[in-house]
């Protein structure tokens, strides 16, 4: 099984129980696991090979004698290496091969100098993997100096000088080919490092541009490791503070999706899907909100337990606005276009009204002047003026409709009071020939509206309590404010002590030509303009009224004033 730590190398490949062998016993860092680990391998190798030649020499030659010394260098060696010593386990190990080799030679261990000095080859070859180009020169330097040597210490067993001069070249050429070789894999691995570091910096630049950062949650250690510019996408200020825990990174998501994000976190740690994508909110640095896509994939090991998960975040704040804008226009469109129909359908079944009676009064017309009938062609005509009339109103009022949204002033800031007060003056009129007492209420807030518009609203409210006044003997109009709820805009209103409005017909007074009372003046399209003209304004309107006989309240709201 491969550790969570370090790729999957043949090295790792080795069984369970030699790990206690080839590990080494203090915390490294990847690269000088391997490393150690692989200098483990060899030993192990060597112990083997060795064993098992100098166990065929004690069979087969009499008198043989192991060199035990030179397994005190590979037990030197291991030793070294499990203490993390690479370099001192890799040279002493190395050292053995012509340290042992002289002493085989000049003991008379060896009876072949020739073919002992053979095993400098292997070595060589063992230094040009474990030591750099330079401790591979100076190993290469001692092979030949140990051939070189060979002959004075070979009493017991001369060298010929034609194997000498063979196994000279067999260790220089060895040497040389493992410094070429060692050369060419130090510029290929400068090339790949320059590669890595151009795709690194190509990357880094894709991932800033993007708004965009990975990580890395190591699960057992709860570690988490972030790429550079982490930072800015969480909007944390730079120096080290991207979260170092899962617990830590969410303390950032917001509280309303914290526990979407542990579910999403968690779920394929305990099986299926190996991958998962979430869009949440954090608080950044300042306690604003924005908001992440994360996607993520789930590494396990050779008996399926997850080990690390990793994945990309990325600051999608503005894609969320735009979407949450897109469907708000969206829905708003789709209102428009309901109201669209209910207005095309309400507008051609008022207009006929007016239509059909001047057709009706044109026959009658006809007859009329047909009989001389000229008192009564006078009556006619008046009737089909009147419609006509009716009909210029309709199309005024409609008309009217149409520009709120469209056309409108600048937006001033200015007293409710004096607006209330302009409208009053407007419909002073029909105020007194009802005997209404308008009361305006101190202490009436400032707004920041299109003034003649927000004029309109309230001569239109007022025109309608006096009209709905019934007949209540002291009528009495209230123009005032309330405070909202939580912070919420104030709530301005004109109330009154009228006929009152069934709760079940509060929202359809605001219709296009909605007439409570068909026979009552006015065209039905004042409280739509109100709808419509405090829409614009960014506020809503409603009625309060507990039913007939008991008044009525119209509220509405305006969107706050900015500040001066």
């Amino acid at each position: 099984m491969a550790d969570a730590e370090t790729p999957d190398t043949g090295v790792e490949k080795f069984p369970r129980m030699l790990r206690p062998v080839l590990d080494p016993r203090i915390p490294l860092d990847p690269a000088a696991r391997r490393r150690s680990r692989l200098l483990a391998a060899f030993l192990l190798v060597l112990v083997v090979v060795f064993g098992a030649v100098d166990v065929a020499s004690l069979v087969l030659v009499p008198g043989y004698v192991p060199p035990w010394y030179g397994y005190a260098f590979l037990a030197g060696g291991w030793l070294l290496n499990r203490s993390g010593r690479y370099t001192a386990a890799a040279v002493l190990t190395l050292t053995m091969f012509p340290i042992v080799l002289l002493e085989m030679i000049r003991d008379g261990t060896s009876t072949h100098p020739e073919l002992s000095l053979v095993y400098l080859a292997p070595g060589v070859l063992l230094a040009s993997i474990l030591l750099s180009a330079r401790g591979t020169v100076l190993f290469a330097a001692a092979s030949v100096a140990t051939v070189l040597v060979a002959p004075f210490v070979a009493t017991a067993h001369p060298v010929s000088s034609r194997d000498l001069i063979s196994l000279f070249a067999l260790v220089a050429i060895m040497g040389g080919l493992a410094v070429v070789s060692l050369r060419h894999r130090d510029r290929l691995e400068r090339d790949r490092q320059a590669q890595l570091r151009d795709s690194e910096k190509r990357l880094r630049g894709a991932l800033r541009a993007a708004h965009m950062a990975t990580w890395e949650w190591e699960l057992g250690a709860d570690v988490v490791r972030w790429s550079e510019g982490a930072e800015a996408v969480l909007g944390l200020p730079q120096g080290g503070n991207a979260p170092a825990t899962s617990r830590a990174y969410l303390e950032l998501v917001h509280p309303d999706d914290r526990d979407t994000v542990q579910q999403a976190l968690e779920a394929p740690l305990s099986g299926g899907s190996r991958r998962y994508s979430l869009r949440h909110r954090v608080r950044d640095g300042e306690g604003a909100v924005r908001w992440l896509e994360a996607h993520g994939r789930v590494d396990r090991d050779r008996e399926g337990r997850p080990v690390r998960t990793r994945g990309t975040i990325m600051d999608v704040t503005d894609r969320q606005r735009f979407e949450t804008e897109r469907e708000a226009l969206i829905h708003e469109l789709e209102a428009k276009n309901m109201e669209l129909e209910r207005f095309t359908y309400t507008v051609s079944h008022d207009l006929k009204s007016p239509l059909i009676t001047i057709r009706g009064f044109l026959g009658l017309v006809e007859k009329d002047v047909a009989e001389g009938r000229l008192d009564r062609l006078r009556g006619d005509i008046g009737r089909m003026t009147s419609a006509t009339d009716a009909m210029q109103h309709l199309l005024h009022e409609l008309l009217r409709l149409s520009r709120i949204g469209r056309i409108m002033n600048p937006s001033e800031r200015v007293s409710f009071a004096a607006i209330a007060s302009e409208a009053a003056e407007l419909v002073r009129t029909r105020l007194d020939e009802r005997g209404v007492r308008l009361e305006i209420e101190g202490g009436l807030p400032d707004v920041h509206c299109d003034r003649l518009r927000l004029v309109e609203v309230v001569q239109n409210l007022l025109e309608n309590a006096a009209k709905f006044a019934g007949d209540e003997p002291a009528p009495v109009v209230v123009v005032g404010c309330r405070p909202g709820v939580a912070g919420s805009p104030p709530v301005l209103f004109v109330r009154d002590n009228g006929i009152g409005i069934d709760p079940r017909l509060h929202e359809k007074v605001f219709g296009l030509f909605e007439k409570l009372d068909p026979r009552a003046e006015g065209s039905g399209v004042g409280l739509a303009l109100v709808k419509r003209i405090v829409e614009v304004h960014g506020g809503r309107v409603w009625i309060e009224s507990e039913g007939r006989g008991r008044g009525t309240t119209v509220c509405f709201t305006l969107s706050v004033p900015p500040p001066e």
